[in-house]
C-alpha cells in the first residue's frame, strides 16, 4: 500500500525521516490507505541507492496523487488525495472576495496531450523489464486530428493493469484545458488547505461555481494575514455549473415591433384644405421602429397604396403659428 509506505519512510529511523508517529494523523492517514487500496494501487519499488528523502516522499505522492501537509488545527501532519469528493459544504468564493487576482487563464486544446505512454518496470517479465502501455484519448484526437504524446514513467507500478488505470486518472488532467487560477484573499480561507476544493464565481468573466482544487497555499503572517491561492480546475466536476442561468430559447423577433403597433390615424380631409364637396379621406402612420420600411393602405379592403413612406410624428411642446414659416417647421417639436 503505497500510503503505507509513504508512511514508513517519513517516520523509520533508520533510513527515514524519523518523525515521531504523534505527528500525524492516524484517522486521516487509514483512511487515505483504504482509499488506496480500493482504487487498486499497489506500489513496489526498489529503493537501493542513496537519495534524499523527499525524492521518495515526492515519487510516492506523484504515485497516489497526494499532498501531504500539517493541518495549523491540530498541528498533525495529514495527508490528502485527488480524488471525486461529494461538494458538500464546499466554499463559494467570488472575485469581489479576493483582495487581487494575480493569474487566470486556461490553456488551448494545443497544450494538452492525447496519447500517454506509461513505462513502468513489469513484474511479469524476466528481471522487471521496462513495459509501456498507450492510452490514447480519441475524444482529444478528433478535435484537430494530431497526436500529442506524452510519456510519464512510474517506477513504483508494478503491472500492466494498474498502468492502465493510473493512465486513465493522468488523462483526465492531461487531455483537457483545464483553467487555472492565482489569488489573494483575507482570512476567510483560514481554513483551507492543499487539495482542498472551492467554488469560483465570476460574473464578469461567465463563471458560476467553477470547482478549483488547490495545489499551493501560503497563509501569510502575523502582520500580514492575506492568504494566497494557487489552483487548478477540478478534474472530477469539470463542465458542472460553471456558466450562468440559462437564457430561453423560445425565438422573438429581433427587429421588434409589429405592424399592429403602429401608430395611425385616418379621417376626412377638411373643407379648408379640399375646397369642394367631395367627400376624400387621409391616412397617416408613424414608423413602428427602424426595422419598418414602408407600408401599404387601402380603404373597406379596396384597391389602395403600397409602399406608402411613413409620416413623421413628434410631440407639440410650444405653441406652433397657423401659417408657418415654409413647408416645414420644427419649432415647439419634441
Amino acid at each position: 500500500n503505497p500510503v503505507e509506505c509513504l508512511y514508513e519512510v517519513l517516520t523509520d529511523t533508520n533510513y527515514g525521516a524519523a518523525i515521531p508517529a504523534s505527528m500525524f494523523d492516524t484517522t486521516n492517514w487509514e483512511n487515505a490507505s483504504f482509499d488506496v487500496w480500493a482504487q487498486g494501487l499497489g506500489f513496489d519499488y526498489l529503493w537501493n541507492t542513496q537519495s534524499p528523502i523527499e525524492d521518495m516522499v515526492f515519487e510516492i505522492l506523484r504515485h497516489i496523487d497526494g499532498v501531504i501537509y500539517t493541518n495549523l488545527q491540530n498541528n498533525k501532519i495529514q495527508i490528502k488525495l485527488a480524488h471525486e469528493e461529494s461538494l458538500f459544504g464546499v466554499p463559494t468564493y467570488s472575485n469581489a472576495d479576493f483582495k487581487e487576482i494575480l493569474t487566470f487563464s486556461r490553456g488551448s486544446w494545443k497544450d494538452t496531450k492525447n496519447l500517454l505512454k506509461i513505462s513502468f518496470p513489469d513484474h511479469s517479465k524476466l528481471d522487471f523489464e521496462n513495459s509501456t502501455y498507450n492510452y490514447h484519448e480519441v475524444a482529444n484526437f478528433n478535435i484537430d486530428g494530431i497526436d500529442r504524446p506524452e510519456a510519464i514513467s512510474f517506477p513504483g507500478c508494478p503491472s500492466m493493469r494498474q498502468a492502465a488505470r493510473m493512465a486513465a486518472r493522468e488523462a483526465r488532467g492531461l487531455c483537457r484545458p483545464l483553467a487555472n487560477f492565482k489569488g489573494r484573499i483575507d482570512r476567510k480561507a483560514w481554513q483551507s488547505a492543499p487539495g482542498g476544493l472551492f467554488k469560483l464565481t465570476w460574473p464578469e468573466q461567465g463563471i458560476t461555481e467553477m470547482v478549483m482544487r488547490i495545489t499551493n497555499i501560503k497563509l501569510g503572517t502575523i502582520i500580514d494575514g492575506t492568504i494566497e491561492i494557487s489552483a487548478v480546475e477540478d478534474v472530477f466536476h469539470t463542465g458542472e455549473d460553471i456558466v450562468g442561468d440559462s437564457i430561453s430559447t423560445v425565438w422573438t423577433d429581433p427587429l421588434g415591433g409589429s405592424a399592429s403597433d403602429a401608430t395611425g390615424v385616418v379621417g376626412g380631409i377638411p373643407y379648408f384644405i379640399q375646397r369642394d364637396d367631395l367627400n376624400r379621406v387621409f391616412g397617416m402612420a408613424a414608423r413602428p421602429s427602424t426595422a419598418h420600411i414602408a407600408y401599404d393602405a387601402s380603404l373597406n379592403g379596396g384597391d389602395g397604396l403600397s409602399e406608402v413612406d411613413f409620416t413623421p410624428y413628434g410631440t407639440l411642446v410650444a405653441d406652433l403659428p397657423q401659417l408657418a414659416n415654409g413647408d416645414y417647421d420644427t419649432t415647439g417639436f419634441d
